[in-house]
Protein backbone atom coordinates (compact mmCIF):
# COMPACT_ATOMS: atom_id res chain seq x y z
CA UNK A 1 0.00 0.00 0.00
CA UNK A 2 1.29 3.49 -0.80
CA UNK A 3 0.09 6.03 1.54
CA UNK A 4 -0.47 9.92 -0.31
CA UNK A 5 -1.42 11.59 3.17
CA UNK A 6 -4.26 12.19 6.22
CA UNK A 7 -6.41 15.48 6.51
CA UNK A 8 -9.78 16.63 7.93
CA UNK A 9 -12.86 16.55 5.99
CA UNK A 10 -14.78 18.77 8.84
CA UNK A 11 -14.87 18.98 12.31
CA UNK A 12 -14.15 20.78 15.92
CA UNK A 13 -16.39 23.63 15.72
CA UNK A 14 -17.90 25.07 18.27
CA UNK A 15 -17.42 21.71 20.40
CA UNK A 16 -19.53 19.78 18.44
CA UNK A 17 -19.12 16.54 16.95
CA UNK A 18 -19.14 14.47 13.53
CA UNK A 19 -19.83 10.51 13.21
CA UNK A 20 -20.55 8.18 10.32
CA UNK A 21 -19.47 9.48 7.11
CA UNK A 22 -19.81 8.66 3.37
CA UNK A 23 -18.59 10.02 0.69
CA UNK A 24 -19.81 10.04 -3.58
CA UNK A 25 -18.82 11.87 -6.34
CA UNK A 26 -21.61 13.75 -7.68
CA UNK A 27 -22.86 14.30 -11.45
CA UNK A 28 -20.83 17.80 -11.87
CA UNK A 29 -17.61 16.05 -10.50
CA UNK A 30 -17.33 17.46 -7.05
CA UNK A 31 -16.81 15.40 -4.07
CA UNK A 32 -19.57 15.08 -1.34
CA UNK A 33 -19.12 13.97 2.33
CA UNK A 34 -22.42 13.40 4.32
CA UNK A 35 -22.19 12.96 7.96
CA UNK A 36 -23.88 13.46 11.30
CA UNK A 37 -23.35 16.60 12.60
CA UNK A 38 -23.64 18.78 15.77
CA UNK A 39 -23.52 16.01 18.51
CA UNK A 40 -22.43 16.27 21.74
CA UNK A 41 -21.84 12.75 22.07
CA UNK A 42 -22.36 9.01 20.67
CA UNK A 43 -25.99 8.83 21.28
CA UNK A 44 -27.52 12.62 21.47
CA UNK A 45 -30.79 14.37 20.60
CA UNK A 46 -29.18 16.79 18.52
CA UNK A 47 -27.64 14.83 15.55
CA UNK A 48 -28.28 16.27 11.81
CA UNK A 49 -27.28 15.74 8.42
CA UNK A 50 -24.60 17.59 7.17
CA UNK A 51 -23.13 17.71 4.13
CA UNK A 52 -19.25 19.00 2.83
CA UNK A 53 -18.18 19.45 -0.54
CA UNK A 54 -14.59 19.34 -2.59
CA UNK A 55 -14.21 20.73 -5.92
CA UNK A 56 -10.46 20.07 -5.95
CA UNK A 57 -10.05 16.34 -5.27
CA UNK A 58 -10.28 16.22 -1.47
CA UNK A 59 -7.86 19.23 -1.03
CA UNK A 60 -10.01 21.55 0.23
CA UNK A 61 -13.51 20.92 1.90
CA UNK A 62 -16.68 23.28 2.05
CA UNK A 63 -17.63 23.93 5.81
CA UNK A 64 -20.96 21.74 6.23
CA UNK A 65 -24.05 22.76 5.16
CA UNK A 66 -27.31 20.90 7.01
CA UNK A 67 -29.56 19.29 4.77
CA UNK A 68 -31.68 17.49 7.39
CA UNK A 69 -32.68 18.46 10.85
CA UNK A 70 -35.51 16.49 12.45
CA UNK A 71 -36.08 16.64 16.47
CA UNK A 72 -34.92 13.06 16.97
CA UNK A 73 -31.87 11.53 16.11
CA UNK A 74 -29.95 11.67 12.52
CA UNK A 75 -27.64 9.32 12.52
CA UNK A 76 -25.21 7.40 9.79
CA UNK A 77 -25.39 9.31 6.76
CA UNK A 78 -25.28 7.78 3.49
CA UNK A 79 -25.13 9.38 0.25
CA UNK A 80 -24.18 7.82 -3.35
CA UNK A 81 -24.28 8.96 -6.56
CA UNK A 82 -27.49 7.79 -8.81
CA UNK A 83 -27.81 8.66 -12.84
CA UNK A 84 -27.25 12.21 -12.33
CA UNK A 85 -28.84 12.21 -8.99
CA UNK A 86 -27.48 12.18 -5.68
CA UNK A 87 -29.06 10.27 -3.24
CA UNK A 88 -28.99 10.60 0.59
CA UNK A 89 -29.94 8.19 3.52
CA UNK A 90 -30.12 8.48 7.30
CA UNK A 91 -32.15 7.28 10.32
CA UNK A 92 -33.18 7.89 14.19
CA UNK A 93 -34.09 6.55 17.30
CA UNK A 94 -36.72 6.71 19.84
CA UNK A 95 -36.67 9.10 22.78
CA UNK A 96 -36.91 6.40 25.39
CA UNK A 97 -33.85 4.84 23.63
CA UNK A 98 -31.54 7.80 24.39
CA UNK A 99 -32.62 7.67 28.02
CA UNK A 100 -31.91 4.29 28.19
CA UNK A 101 -28.49 5.38 26.97
CA UNK A 102 -28.32 8.18 29.48
CA UNK A 103 -28.47 6.01 32.31
CA UNK A 104 -26.29 3.12 31.20
CA UNK A 105 -23.90 5.00 29.91
CA UNK A 106 -22.81 7.36 33.26
CA UNK A 107 -19.72 8.65 32.65
CA UNK A 108 -20.29 10.21 28.99
CA UNK A 109 -21.91 13.18 29.92
CA UNK A 110 -21.42 15.74 32.98
CA UNK A 111 -24.65 16.29 35.17
CA UNK A 112 -25.55 19.45 33.55
CA UNK A 113 -25.32 17.91 30.02
CA UNK A 114 -27.81 14.97 31.24
CA UNK A 115 -29.62 17.38 32.79
CA UNK A 116 -29.99 19.39 29.56
CA UNK A 117 -30.62 16.43 27.33
CA UNK A 118 -33.71 14.80 29.63
CA UNK A 119 -34.90 18.42 29.35
CA UNK A 120 -35.07 18.46 25.55
CA UNK A 121 -36.21 15.15 25.06
CA UNK A 122 -39.15 15.87 27.66
CA UNK A 123 -39.56 18.98 25.06
CA UNK A 124 -40.17 17.26 21.91
CA UNK A 125 -43.94 17.01 20.39
CA UNK A 126 -46.24 14.27 21.17
CA UNK A 127 -46.45 13.62 17.61
CA UNK A 128 -42.63 13.62 16.77
CA UNK A 129 -42.42 10.01 16.41
CA UNK A 130 -44.84 9.46 14.27
CA UNK A 131 -44.13 11.77 11.71
CA UNK A 132 -40.07 11.60 11.62
CA UNK A 133 -39.11 8.12 13.64
CA UNK A 134 -37.71 5.75 11.01
CA UNK A 135 -34.95 5.25 7.97
CA UNK A 136 -35.24 8.03 5.48
CA UNK A 137 -33.54 8.10 1.79
CA UNK A 138 -34.52 11.37 -0.06
CA UNK A 139 -33.49 12.30 -4.24
CA UNK A 140 -31.62 15.42 -5.14
CA UNK A 141 -31.07 16.91 -8.54
CA UNK A 142 -28.03 18.58 -7.52
CA UNK A 143 -26.79 16.93 -4.94
CA UNK A 144 -27.40 19.81 -2.01
CA UNK A 145 -31.35 20.32 -1.68
CA UNK A 146 -32.73 17.38 -0.35
CA UNK A 147 -36.71 17.70 0.36
CA UNK A 148 -39.42 15.19 0.56
CA UNK A 149 -37.83 12.36 2.77
CA UNK A 150 -39.84 8.94 2.56
CA UNK A 151 -39.24 6.38 5.05
CA UNK A 152 -38.27 2.49 4.02
CA UNK A 153 -37.86 -0.50 6.44
CA UNK A 154 -34.27 -1.07 6.46
CA UNK A 155 -31.21 1.06 6.87
CA UNK A 156 -27.44 0.53 6.11
CA UNK A 157 -24.86 3.39 7.19
CA UNK A 158 -23.58 3.79 3.47
CA UNK A 159 -27.22 3.57 2.11
CA UNK A 160 -28.03 1.71 -1.44
CA UNK A 161 -26.51 0.99 -4.19
CA UNK A 162 -27.02 1.76 -7.65
CA UNK A 163 -27.55 -1.03 -10.25
CA UNK A 164 -25.98 -0.71 -13.68
CA UNK A 165 -29.63 -1.79 -15.10
CA UNK A 166 -30.41 2.06 -13.65
CA UNK A 167 -32.51 0.59 -10.48
CA UNK A 168 -31.66 1.07 -6.69
CA UNK A 169 -30.60 -1.93 -4.75
CA UNK A 170 -30.75 -1.47 -0.48
CA UNK A 171 -29.70 -3.59 1.43
CA UNK A 172 -29.70 -3.07 4.98
CA UNK A 173 -31.01 -4.23 8.78
CA UNK A 174 -34.59 -3.75 9.35
CA UNK A 175 -35.72 -0.99 11.19
CA UNK A 176 -35.81 -0.24 14.73
CA UNK A 177 -35.81 2.80 16.62
CA UNK A 178 -33.12 1.56 19.23
CA UNK A 179 -32.53 -1.75 19.22
CA UNK A 180 -28.82 -3.06 19.83
CA UNK A 181 -27.00 -6.10 19.04
CA UNK A 182 -27.67 -7.70 22.38
CA UNK A 183 -31.17 -8.20 21.82
CA UNK A 184 -31.06 -8.86 17.71
CA UNK A 185 -32.13 -12.50 16.76
CA UNK A 186 -30.06 -14.65 15.51
CA UNK A 187 -29.99 -14.88 11.40
CA UNK A 188 -29.38 -10.55 11.53
CA UNK A 189 -32.78 -9.76 10.15
CA UNK A 190 -30.76 -8.40 7.09
CA UNK A 191 -33.23 -7.35 3.97
CA UNK A 192 -33.19 -6.27 0.09
CA UNK A 193 -35.65 -3.61 -1.22
CA UNK A 194 -35.49 -2.37 -4.75
CA UNK A 195 -36.56 0.64 -6.37
CA UNK A 196 -36.89 2.05 -9.87
CA UNK A 197 -37.58 5.66 -8.81
CA UNK A 198 -36.21 6.11 -5.24
CA UNK A 199 -39.57 6.40 -3.51
CA UNK A 200 -41.60 3.41 -4.18
CA UNK A 201 -39.45 0.20 -3.22
CA UNK A 202 -40.42 -3.25 -3.12
CA UNK A 203 -41.56 -5.76 -0.48
CA UNK A 204 -38.46 -6.86 1.92
CA UNK A 205 -36.78 -9.84 0.42
CA UNK A 206 -34.96 -11.52 3.71
CA UNK A 207 -31.06 -12.35 2.77
CA UNK A 208 -30.06 -15.79 4.18
CA UNK A 209 -29.56 -16.31 7.96
CA UNK A 210 -26.46 -16.84 9.86
CA UNK A 211 -25.59 -18.08 13.25
CA UNK A 212 -24.22 -14.51 14.40
CA UNK A 213 -26.61 -11.74 14.82
CA UNK A 214 -26.03 -9.42 11.63
CA UNK A 215 -25.67 -5.13 10.79
CA UNK A 216 -25.16 -2.53 8.93
CA UNK A 217 -24.09 -4.28 5.61
CA UNK A 218 -22.78 -3.19 2.46
CA UNK A 219 -23.12 -4.00 -1.30
CA UNK A 220 -21.71 -3.56 -4.36
CA UNK A 221 -22.14 -4.46 -8.04
CA UNK A 222 -18.91 -6.29 -9.48
CA UNK A 223 -19.94 -7.25 -12.79
CA UNK A 224 -22.90 -7.90 -14.79
CA UNK A 225 -25.88 -9.51 -12.17
CA UNK A 226 -23.16 -9.98 -9.64
CA UNK A 227 -23.44 -8.08 -6.47
CA UNK A 228 -21.39 -8.57 -3.35
CA UNK A 229 -22.70 -8.18 -0.08
CA UNK A 230 -20.23 -7.73 3.41
CA UNK A 231 -22.00 -7.30 7.20
CA UNK A 232 -21.06 -6.90 10.57
CA UNK A 233 -21.32 -9.73 12.28
CA UNK A 234 -21.44 -9.55 16.27
CA UNK A 235 -19.58 -12.74 18.25
CA UNK A 236 -20.95 -14.00 21.46
CA UNK A 237 -18.38 -12.07 23.62
CA UNK A 238 -18.91 -8.82 21.24
CA UNK A 239 -16.18 -9.50 19.00
CA UNK A 240 -16.64 -7.74 15.15
CA UNK A 241 -16.18 -9.77 12.70
CA UNK A 242 -17.18 -9.32 8.54
CA UNK A 243 -19.06 -11.84 6.60
CA UNK A 244 -19.59 -12.19 2.83
CA UNK A 245 -22.57 -13.21 0.79
CA UNK A 246 -22.97 -13.03 -3.40
CA UNK A 247 -26.18 -13.00 -5.70
CA UNK A 248 -25.47 -13.65 -9.19
CA UNK A 249 -29.08 -12.51 -10.23
CA UNK A 250 -29.12 -8.86 -9.61
CA UNK A 251 -30.00 -8.75 -6.02
CA UNK A 252 -33.10 -11.36 -6.08
CA UNK A 253 -31.52 -14.50 -4.24
CA UNK A 254 -28.14 -14.75 -2.10
CA UNK A 255 -25.51 -17.24 -1.01
CA UNK A 256 -24.93 -18.08 2.54
CA UNK A 257 -23.30 -16.04 4.38
CA UNK A 258 -19.59 -17.18 4.79
CA UNK A 259 -16.88 -15.59 7.36
CA UNK A 260 -13.70 -13.93 6.61
CA UNK A 261 -12.12 -13.81 9.94
CA UNK A 262 -11.35 -10.32 9.58
CA UNK A 263 -11.18 -8.45 12.62
CA UNK A 264 -12.94 -5.17 12.68
CA UNK A 265 -16.58 -3.61 11.17
CA UNK A 266 -18.37 -2.30 9.49
CA UNK A 267 -17.47 -3.29 6.47
CA UNK A 268 -17.47 -0.71 2.76
CA UNK A 269 -16.97 -2.14 -0.34
CA UNK A 270 -16.20 -0.01 -3.60
CA UNK A 271 -16.07 -1.83 -6.99
CA UNK A 272 -13.99 -0.91 -10.23
CA UNK A 273 -14.72 -4.06 -12.46
CA UNK A 274 -13.50 -6.99 -10.66
CA UNK A 275 -11.45 -5.02 -8.45
CA UNK A 276 -12.92 -4.33 -5.00
CA UNK A 277 -12.06 -2.20 -1.86
CA UNK A 278 -12.60 -3.04 1.36
CA UNK A 279 -12.92 -0.98 4.29
CA UNK A 280 -13.71 -1.08 7.84
CA UNK A 281 -12.66 -0.11 11.49
CA UNK A 282 -10.64 -1.78 13.69
CA UNK A 283 -12.19 -0.90 17.66
CA UNK A 284 -9.46 -3.32 19.74
CA UNK A 285 -5.63 -1.67 19.99
CA UNK A 286 -3.98 -0.36 18.05
CA UNK A 287 -7.71 1.06 17.23
CA UNK A 288 -7.40 2.46 13.33
CA UNK A 289 -8.76 2.02 10.15
CA UNK A 290 -8.08 -1.44 8.07
CA UNK A 291 -8.55 -2.28 4.06
CA UNK A 292 -8.37 -4.96 2.37
CA UNK A 293 -8.21 -5.10 -1.98
CA UNK A 294 -9.55 -8.21 -4.00
CA UNK A 295 -8.70 -8.33 -7.78
CA UNK A 296 -11.16 -11.41 -7.95
CA UNK A 297 -14.78 -10.05 -7.20
CA UNK A 298 -14.37 -10.45 -3.40
CA UNK A 299 -13.44 -14.23 -3.70
CA UNK A 300 -9.98 -13.97 -2.15
CA UNK A 301 -8.26 -10.60 -0.07
CA UNK A 302 -5.10 -9.26 0.31
CA UNK A 303 -3.37 -8.76 3.25
CA UNK A 304 -4.57 -6.26 5.95
CA UNK A 305 -3.82 -2.74 5.13
CA UNK A 306 -3.63 -0.27 7.59
CA UNK A 307 -4.56 2.93 7.37
CA UNK A 308 -4.40 4.49 10.27
CA UNK A 309 -3.31 3.09 13.46
CA UNK A 310 -3.30 6.04 15.71
CA UNK A 311 -7.30 5.81 17.14
CA UNK A 312 -7.32 7.65 20.16
CA UNK A 313 -10.35 4.73 21.45
CA UNK A 314 -12.87 2.61 19.59
CA UNK A 315 -15.50 5.59 18.78
CA UNK A 316 -14.16 5.69 15.03
CA UNK A 317 -14.40 4.11 12.01
CA UNK A 318 -17.35 3.98 9.82
CA UNK A 319 -15.16 4.26 6.70
CA UNK A 320 -16.43 4.64 3.18
CA UNK A 321 -14.48 5.14 0.16
CA UNK A 322 -14.54 6.71 -3.71
CA UNK A 323 -11.74 6.79 -6.47
CA UNK A 324 -9.98 9.97 -7.10
CA UNK A 325 -9.31 11.03 -11.04
CA UNK A 326 -5.68 10.08 -10.72
CA UNK A 327 -7.07 6.50 -9.85
CA UNK A 328 -6.39 6.60 -6.33
CA UNK A 329 -8.79 5.89 -3.11
CA UNK A 330 -10.22 8.70 -0.66
CA UNK A 331 -11.49 6.86 2.32
CA UNK A 332 -13.66 9.25 5.03
CA UNK A 333 -13.96 8.11 8.54
CA UNK A 334 -14.72 9.68 11.81
CA UNK A 335 -12.07 9.67 14.32
CA UNK A 336 -10.60 11.97 17.13
CA UNK A 337 -7.66 14.09 17.24
CA UNK A 338 -5.46 13.75 20.05
CA UNK A 339 -6.96 15.42 23.40
CA UNK A 340 -10.18 15.91 22.12
CA UNK A 341 -13.42 14.05 23.33
CA UNK A 342 -15.73 14.32 20.39
CA UNK A 343 -14.30 12.87 16.78
CA UNK A 344 -14.01 14.94 13.73
CA UNK A 345 -14.44 13.36 9.83
CA UNK A 346 -10.96 12.49 8.79
CA UNK A 347 -9.70 11.48 5.54
CA UNK A 348 -6.60 9.49 3.68
CA UNK A 349 -6.28 9.43 0.35
CA UNK A 350 -3.98 6.15 -0.65
CA UNK A 351 -3.77 3.68 -3.23
CA UNK A 352 -3.03 -0.38 -3.45
CA UNK A 353 0.53 -0.38 -5.16
CA UNK A 354 3.56 -1.50 -3.00
CA UNK A 355 5.49 1.22 -1.56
Amino acid sequence: MKRVGNGKVVGGIGGKGCFWPSVARLADGRLAVAYSGGRLNHICPFGRVEISYSSDEGEHWSPGAVVLDTPLDDRDAGIIRWKDKAVLTTFNNTAAFQRECLGKWQGAWTEGERAFLNAYLNSLPADAEEKYLGSLIAVSDDGEHFDSFVKVPVSAPHGPVALADGSLLYIGKAFSGGQTWTDTPLGGGLYAIRSEDGKNWTAPLPLPGYDLPLFEPSAAEIGEDHVLVAARAHGKNGELTIVLSDSFDGGRTFSPFRPTGFCGAPPHLLARGKEVILTYGRREPPFGIRARVSQDGGQSWSEELALREDGTDWDLGYPCSAFLKDGSILTVYYMKAPGKKLPEIQYTVWTAEKE
